[in-house]
């Protein structure tokens, strides 16, 4: 096995600054606007109503889908957002309650899903449990499919801009 480099020189590497979190907002919302609005000035045209009524009829579809989009996201962000808490919570009473039954499911999901020794198993387990953040994360990803990251974009701030989204693609 070789060792860990001893090259101190820093190592950056260019990523988004976090706006990517936005872009399936962003994506929905517009490809949203832009289908909604042409359904309805389709449906305009086809019942031959005036220019000011199609106005008067995009206008309301426009605010009210705009509105629609941005409730929409808040409510889905925030129940995702309690669900992965309230999992994590769970999870986080195991470990300190049962924590050889969570180090066995651990153990399991090493040496079934990814063929590690007993040994090799063992040591993994044992090694990630002595950092308990660690090892609750691990697990979460692991046994729940649940990433915990840190989301700065509230519920809120993503039901907000998921508004203009719609409206600006409708608009435009």
């Amino acid at each position: 096995m070789s060792e860990p480099s001893t090259d101190r020189t820093e190592h950056t590497e260019d990523h988004l600054d976090g706006s990517g979190a936005m872009l399936k907002v962003i994506v929905f919302g517009g490809l949203d606007g832009i289908l909604t609005m042409f359904a309805v000035v389709s449906g305009c045209a086809g019942a031959e109503i005036s220019p000011l009524q199609t106005v008067c009829v995009t206008l309301g579809t426009l605010l009210a889908s705009a509105f629609s989009m941005g409730y929409g996201e808040f409510i889905s962000c925030k129940a995702e957002r309690d669900y992965v808490e309230s999992e994590r919570q769970r999870e986080e009473v195991e470990v300190e309650e049962k924590p050889n039954h969570e180090k066995q499911e651990m153990y399991e999901i090493y040496t079934q899903r990814y063929n590690f020794s007993h040994e090799d198993a063992t040591t993994l387990v044992e090694l990630s449990f002595r950092n308990k953040p660690f090892f609750l994360r691990h697990m979460m990803a692991e046994e729940l499919g649940i990433l915990l990251v840190e989301d700065e974009l509230t519920p809120a701030k993503k039901g907000l801009s998921s508004s203009p989204v719609a409206t600006t693609a409708q608009a435009g």
